[in-house]
C-alpha cells in the first residue's frame, strides 16, 4: 500500500508506510465498533468458558477472571430498564 493511497487526514498524509497502515487500522476498528465489541467478548468468553466462572460462584478469591474482586453476579433481563419491550 502506497503512502498516499490512505484517506487522508484532518492532520495530514501519515509519514511513512508504518504510519499509513497504523491509521487504517484505527480506521478500521473504529468504523465497525460493534463487530470488534462482539468479537472481543467472544474471545473473553471462550477464553473462561473452562469452568472459571463456576471456579468463582463457588467461592474462589484467586484473580482467574480478573484483578479486581468479584463481589456479586447479577442476572439480567437483557434491558437496561430490566423490562421488556
Amino acid at each position: 500500500m502506497a503512502v498516499d493511497s490512505v484517506t487522508s487526514s484532518p492532520l495530514g498524509p501519515p509519514a511513512t508506510e508504518k504510519d499509513a497502515k497504523v491509521l487504517q487500522f484505527i480506521e478500521e476498528t473504529t468504523k465497525n465498533t460493534d463487530a470488534v465489541q462482539e468479537r472481543v467478548l467472544s474471545e473473553i468468553l471462550r477464553q473462561n468458558a473452562e469452568n472459571r466462572i463456576q471456579r468463582i460462584a463457588n467461592g474462589d478469591r484467586s484473580p482467574i477472571l480478573s484483578s479486581h474482586p468479584i463481589s456479586e453476579f447479577l442476572t439480567s433481563s437483557g434491558t437496561s430498564a430490566g423490562e421488556e419491550n
